[in-house]
C-alpha cells in the first residue's frame, strides 16, 4: 500500500471519528437544551391551564375541567398526559381514561416541593412539571411530557451535520491526496536524480510542475548539472584542438583546477541553497504535522524519512564534489572516509595502504590524485562485480607510486580502449597522469581481475587551493 493511499484512509478515517464526535457533542446540547425549553413552555402550558381551571373547579364543575384539560392535551402532542391534584392529594381530573395509573400517583405524591420530576415509562423518557393552582390553594396540575419530537428534531440535525461532515471528509481526502501526491511525487523524483547524479549516470533532466520548495530543488541539480556537462565539454574541446603536450599538460591542469573551483562552488550550492530548501520543506511538513492526530503524524513522519534521506543524498553528493577532510586532514583521511562510505554503501571490501609524507605535498596534486582513485573505484563498483579491493600509496625512489587491484571480472583492455564508449573512466584516469609527468598502466585478464598501476615524481608543495 502506498503512502498517498494510507495518509488518505487515515485521513477519512479521522475526519469519520470527528465527526461523530462531534455529532455526539451537539446531540448531548441540544438534548440538554431542547429539554430546559421543553421544561419551560410546560410550564407557561400549565399557568396558563391553571387560571382555566380555577373556576369549574371553585364551582365542583369537575366534568368541564377535565373537558379543558382533555382540550390542552390535543392541541399539545408533546404532553402524555395532565391531571388535578387537591392539596388533601385526591386526585380531581385527568386526562386517563381508563383510570388514573396507580405508580404516577405515588410518584407525584411522594414529593411535593419538586416541580419538576424526570422518569422512565413504557413510552419513553417522561417530564412531570408541576404547578400550582390559584398558589396551590385549589391544589396543583402535573403535566407530562415527552421527548419525542424533540427527538425527532435532534435526529434531524445530527443527520445534516453527519452529511455535512461527509462532504467536508470527501473535500479533505481530495485535496490532502493532491497535496501528498505532489510532495511524494517530487521527493521521489529528487531522490532518484540524487543517486542518478551520485553514480555518474547520464540523466535527462527532470520535469517540475510546482513553484514550490521542491520545484527549487530540482531548478537548482539542473543548474549543478548543467555546469559540470559545460565545464567537461569545453575541458575536451580545448584538448582535442592541442597538439603541443607541454601546453596541453599545462592547459590540462588550468582545467582541472577551474573544474575543482566549479565543483566547490556547486558543493557550497547544494549546502548553502539546496539542502536549505529541504529544511524548509521540513518545516513545512512539522507545522502540518502538529495539526494533526498522532495516527497521522506517523505517516508525514514517513514523508520526513524520504527528505532526510535526500538529505543524506546531497550530502554525499557535495563531499564527492569536493571532500571537505581534503583541505584540512588530508589526502589519507579524505580517501579513508571514501573508502568507509563505498563499503556501507556498495559492500565492497577495500584494504588501503597509505606510506607517504603528506605535509609537503601539493594541494593540486593531492586532489588530482583522489579522483583519479575515485574513478577507479567508481569503474570497479559500476562494472568489474568484485568482492574486494585494494589501494596502495607508497613512496619509492623518489617517486609516488599507486596501485589499485580488484577481485573482479576483468575485461579487454584493447577492446574496451577501442570502443567509443564506456571508457572515459580510464581515459581520464590517464589523461590526469599525464598532467602532472606521471606513468599509467592498467593491465586485466577476463575472470582474473584488474591492476592499475600509476608513478608519479614526488610534487613539490605549492598549494594553490
Amino acid at each position: 500500500m502506498s503512502l498517498k493511499t494510507k495518509i488518505l484512509i487515515i485521513n477519512i478515517f479521522s475526519i469519520f471519528i470527528i465527526t461523530l464526535g462531534i455529532a455526539l457533542g451537539i446531540k448531548i446540547i441540544l438534548t440538554q437544551n431542547f429539554e430546559d425549553r421543553l421544561i419551560l413552555r410546560t410550564k407557561n402550558i400549565a399557568s396558563t391551564l391553571s387560571n382555566s381551571i380555577i373556576e369549574p373547579l371553585l364551582s365542583n364543575n369537575i366534568y368541564s375541567a377535565h373537558q379543558i384539560l382533555l382540550q390542552y392535551k390535543e392541541n399539545n402532542p408533546e404532553i402524555s398526559y395532565i391531571n388535578v391534584i387537591s392539596n388533601q392529594n385526591d386526585v380531581l381530573c385527568s386526562t386517563f381514561s381508563s383510570g388514573f395509573p396507580k405508580e404516577l400517583y405515588l410518584l407525584q405524591i411522594s414529593s411535593t416541593e419538586i416541580d419538576t420530576k424526570v422518569f422512565s415509562s413504557e413510552i419513553g423518557k417522561i417530564i412531570d412539571v408541576k404547578y400550582p393552582i390559584a398558589d396551590g390553594a385549589l391544589g396543583y396540575i402535573h403535566i407530562g411530557v415527552t421527548e419525542k419530537e424533540t427527538e425527532k428534531r435532534i435526529q434531524e440535525i445530527i443527520e445534516k451535520i453527519l452529511l455535512f461532515g461527509l462532504f467536508i471528509n470527501l473535500l479533505a481526502s481530495i485535496l490532502l491526496y493532491k497535496l501528498t501526491n505532489s510532495i511524494t511525487n517530487n521527493l521521489r523524483k529528487l531522490t532518484l536524480y540524487a543517486k542518478d547524479i551520485a553514480l555518474g549516470k547520464k540523466v535527462s533532466q527532470p520535469t517540475i510542475k510546482t513553484n514550490d520548495e521542491a520545484g527549487e530543488l530540482f531548478i537548482s541539480f539542473k543548474h549543478m548539472l548543467t555546469a559540470l556537462e559545460k565545464s567537461a565539454k569545453e575541458e575536451l574541446k580545448l584538448i582535442t584542438k592541442l597538439k603541443d603536450e607541454e601546453i596541453k599538460s599545462e592547459l590540462l591542469k588550468r582545467t582541472m583546477e577551474t573544474t575543482e573551483k566549479e565543483r566547490q562552488r556547486i558543493s557550497m550550492e547544494i549546502h548553502d541553497s539546496v539542502m536549505q530548501n529541504l529544511a524548509s520543506i521540513n518545516i513545512m511538513l512539522k507545522i502540518f504535522q502538529s495539526k494533526l492526530d498522532q495516527s497521522k503524524r506517523l505517516e508525514i513522519e514517513s514523508i520526513q524519512k524520504l527528505i532526510d534521506k535526500t538529505i543524506g543524498e546531497l550530502r554525499n553528493i557535495a563531499k564527492n564534489l569536493r571532500p571537505p577532510q581534503l583541505e584540512k586532514l588530508g589526502l589519507k583521511s579524505s580517501l579513508e572516509s571514501f573508502f568507509d562510505e563505498i563499503e556501507k554503501r556498495h559492500n565492497l571490501k577495500i584494504n588501503f595502504d597509505f606510506s607517504i609524507n603528506e605535509e609537503k605535498l601539493d594541494w593540486t596534486w593531492s586532489i588530482n590524485t583522489y579522483r583519479i582513485i575515485q574513478e577507479a573505484i567508481s569503474n570497479i563498483v559500476k562494472h568489474s562485480e568484485a568482492n574486494s579491493a585494494s589501494i596502495s600509496v607508497k613512496e619509492i625512489d623518489n617517486k609516488i607510486e599507486l596501485e589499485i587491484k580488484d577481485d573482479g571480472k576483468g575485461f579487454d583492455v584493447e577492446e574496451i580502449l577501442n570502443k567509443k564508449i564506456d571508457r572515459l573512466g580510464i581515459i581520464d584516469m590517464k589523461e590526469r597522469t599525464k598532467t602532472y609527468g606521471g606513468e599509467f598502466i592498467i593491465n586485466s585478464i577476463k575472470g582474473g581481475g584488474t591492476v592499475v598501476k600509476i608513478s608519479f615524481p614526488k610534487p613539490k608543495n605549492n598549494d594553490n587551493s
